[in-house]
């Protein structure tokens, strides 16, 4: 006779054929307070959330399957820890497996999928080199290779591995990144505007190469191509989620809704309703906004995106009760998690709840440090003035980059793993110092979820520098792929100064993107050059305008525990 466990196994499989994972998964967590192969059955269920795109959720229930027993369970939590998009947590869980595991194309190759989309590029092609001497046709792990070859300027590898896939748009994607992380613009752009002659509805292509012509200074047509293409596909979600999302961020929001309204009466979606929350929230239709967010979060109560949408929306519309109950559904699912915690400390704080300054300790975690000359200068203010004149050889666009904070200036992206540069190298070992002394400040507290990754052992993940004209600011904003953030001032306009009647160009603390009543900033700090302020990666900060007829610039990067 076959037992009720092994029966229940096979329904739910049954179902997962059948295309009912939700069912599937109703049924194995009815069975579980009973089942004896409680192992089989988490199993079982985290392949039906996986299959409902659940994949945080997957992972945990790997891990109650005996994952922390099993390298071929483990494996397969860690493919859902990066298909959830946490791969910080992959790395670690990689680092935690047995030495016996530490091999292999399945290692190898989650390892360096894990390091690509940290954006750990060296790293990632060292890993999808090794995959593929234990499986040369694994297309994904060569074309990581030859992104990472392309990031480090050793573009002649590059091109022999991206030119066996030139017909392969996600391929193109890659290397138009990899041209961007170059320093090598002008050829992405030709290269996406070729590809979309042939992709003509590929979302992705049209959307590297708007963001692209955005920062090329071509504000005002940035978008018509993908918006024709997607006016040419009128039912086409991700085309016209992307028009819709990509004027949204250059703040066009009546054009945004206009196009989302019209993608709902073509193919109604929670999501979509989700997106208009955001942008109806921006035009201070805050009711609406509310309306919407909770109508989708309803509707699709486990997934993230829609759920942090909501948050923020209920925040700006004064339902801070409302907006904590998405928040705990957040940090229940990843407690460290930067964005929730950002998102939740508002919450918490619109509550009257002085439980946020927990995480929102200014005078512990916001600390500046002045560095010493590098090495071959006899002042700080010498190596500056070489630092300053090297960045604006290398800063190409004329505008700041969509997806980022940035206001009135531009960005350049730098690599700290990768040699580029002599100057910017003694920068990088000038840091060192003050980073280490920053960490030994704060010290450790495994029950805070930020002093509980404080080993003292970091790496930088992620540089750029921001160069800001006059009127340039950065809007409130956290890092959510990092865990120590930065900023370092090279140029500062003559006005940005202590003991000033403004705060003009400083960078403050506490305060959102989205508006809530009563939550503006709390703590600043004025930028001095050669100065380096180091703050927790989920505090809101951002940057206030100036009025010089000057510049600004700095230095920013991520450290995440190693």
């Amino acid at each position: 006779m076959t037992t009720g466990a092994t029966y229940t196994e096979q329904q739910a499989l049954a179902r997962m054929n059948a295309g009912d994972p939700a069912g599937a998964e109703a049924a194995l967590l009815a069975a579980l307070p009973s089942a004896t192969h409680r192992a089989r059955i988490w199993e079982l269920i985290a392949e039906a959330r996986r299959l409902q795109g659940y994949f945080l959720e997957a992972a945990d229930a790997l891990a109650e399957a005996g994952a922390n027993k099993s390298p071929a369970l483990a494996l397969r939590r860690i493919r859902m820890l990066i298909d959830a998009g946490k791969p910080p947590r992959a790395l670690a869980a990689l680092r935690d497996l047995p030495a016996a595991a530490r091999k292999g194309f399945d290692y190898h190759s989650l390892r360096a999928d894990a390091l690509r989309h940290a954006g750990r590029w060296k790293e990632a092609a060292e890993a999808a080199r090794a995959a593929l001497a234990a499986n040369p046709a694994s297309r994904n792990m060569a074309l990581i290779l030859a992104a990472g070859l392309g990031h480090a300027g050793n573009w002649a590898e590059a091109d022999r591995v991206f030119d066996q896939f030139t017909d392969f748009a996600p391929a193109i994607e890659m290397k138009a990144g990899a041209l961007v992380g170059s320093n090598r613009e002008a050829d992405a752009r030709s290269l996406l505007a070729g590809a979309l002659q042939r992709f003509p509805a590929d979302a992705a292509l049209h959307r590297a190469l708007a963001m692209i012509d955005w920062m090329a200074g071509e504000r005002g047509r940035f978008a018509d191509r993908l918006k024709a293409a997607a006016d040419a596909r009128p039912g086409d979600l991700a085309l016209g989620f992307a028009a819709a999302d990509l004027l949204r961020r250059a703040e066009r929001h009546e054009e945004a809704l206009a196009r989302l309204v019209t993608l709902k009466a073509i193919t109604p979606s929670p999501a979509i309703d989700s997106a208009a929350a955001i942008v109806l929230s921006s035009l201070g239709r805050h009711e609406e906004a509310a309306n919407r967010a909770r109508s989708s979060a309803a509707q699709m109560p486990r997934t993230d995106w829609i759920r942090r949408n909501a948050a923020c929306v209920l925040l700006s519309a004064g339902d801070a009760d409302g907006a904590a109950v998405h928040t705990s559904w957040g940090l229940a699912l990843d407690p460290l998690d930067q964005e929730w915690i950002a998102i939740d400390a508002v919450a918490r704080r619109a509550a009257g709840d002085p439980a946020y300054r927990r995480a929102y300790d200014y005078e512990r975690f916001v600390l500046p440090f002045d560095i010493d000359p590098p090495e071959g200068f006899e002042t700080t203010e010498l190596f500056l003035s070489a630092l300053a004149n090297r960045l604006r050889e290398l800063h190409a666009f004329s505008n700041h980059p969509l997806d980022q904070s940035l206001r009135g200036g531009s960005q350049l992206q730098l690599n700290p793993d990768i040699p580029q540069d002599p100057l910017v190298e003694k920068l990088f070992r000038a840091l060192k110092g003050p980073i280490d002394a920053y960490l030994a400040a704060i010290g450790h507290d495994p029950d805070h979820p930020y002093l509980a990754l404080n080993r003292k052992r970091w790496r930088m993940q992620g540089c750029w520098s921001v160069r800001l004209v006059r009127g340039g600011s950065h809007v409130n904003h956290i890092h959510p792929e990092g865990w120590v953030s930065s900023a370092f001032y090279v140029v500062v306009p003559p006005s940005v100064r202590e003991g000033s009647n403004s705060q003009d160009g400083w960078i403050t603390f506490g305060a959102p993107y989205f508006p809530v009543a009563g939550i503006t900033p709390e703590h600043a700090v004025c930028p001095k050059p050669g100065r380096l302020v180091l703050f927790p990666s989920y505090m809101w900060h951002g940057v206030n305008a100036f009025p010089d007829d000057a510049e600004r610039i700095s230095v920013a990067f991520d450290l995440v525990p190693e």
